[in-house]
């Protein structure tokens, strides 16, 4: 879709599966994506498709805080910067506020 096209599409930010058009356009003929391509390490994987659907086990969330010190330390160090390390937002106008912080 180009710039352009966007007031032939519900662009306020719902799931393409829940737009009025989805089952005009699909059918029944939907598809369901079953494999991550981009990485290999599978508890990575399991960790970040727990956390797109907001289940944070205790392990996760030991996790997360263990590189949340780690992280921390090498910013008060001057080792790191907010730039140098990935950052994982539920929603797009967060990844936008954070994008332009950094800009």
């Amino acid at each position: 879709m180009r710039r352009g096209d966007k007031e032939k599409c519900d662009s306020r930010g719902f799931f393409a599966y829940k737009s009025a058009n989805c089952m005009h356009l699909f059918n029944d003929q939907q598809l369901e994506l079953m494999y991550v391509w981009r990485q290999d390490d599978r508890l990575f994987i399991e960790m970040l498709s727990r956390l797109r659907v907001g289940d944070v086990s205790d392990n996760l969330a030991t996790f997360l805080e263990m590189r949340a010190e780690v992280y921390q330390t090498r910013v008060s160090t001057g080792g790191m910067t907010d730039l140098d390390v990935t950052h994982i937002f539920p929603h797009r106008e967060r990844v936008k506020i954070h994008n332009r912080q950094c800009l």
